[in-house]
């Protein structure tokens, strides 16, 4: 992630250069997605999207934060919260049920068998 975020702001300033200053162009071209409070406090913050430390958990595996950016704006931030807590319990469903009982599983399954 890092690296392609170099490369996204070097390309950026590279091609953008002669239309106004380094930190302009970034502010208008670019958004902070992260977790660490660290890192997001070295960056405006009109250009830091934040995710909560209480939503900071395994339903990332299902649900990146590139998603949540999008969903948060145009829903709110509180139905973001409510699809981040199912997501949450979707992944537990799946590492926790029978396989005979497991949506995850049962679904893949329809999916071969439809295609064979």
């Amino acid at each position: 992630t890092l690296m392609a975020t170099k490369t996204l702001k070097n390309w950026l300033l590279t091609n953008l250069s002669g239309h106004g200053r380094t930190e302009v162009i970034l502010s208008k071209h670019m958004v902070l997605i992260t977790g660490s409070e660290e890192l997001a406090s070295q960056h405006k913050p009109e250009s830091v999207f934040l995710i909560p430390s209480h939503s900071r958990c395994e339903p990332f595996t299902t649900f990146t934060a590139a998603s949540l950016l999008p969903l948060s704006i145009v829903f709110g931030w509180p139905i973001a919260e409510e699809f981040i807590a199912g997501a949450h319990d979707m992944d537990s469903h799946f590492v926790e049920t029978n396989p005979r009982h497991n949506l995850p599983v049962l679904l893949a399954l329809t999916d071969v068998w439809n295609d064979c």
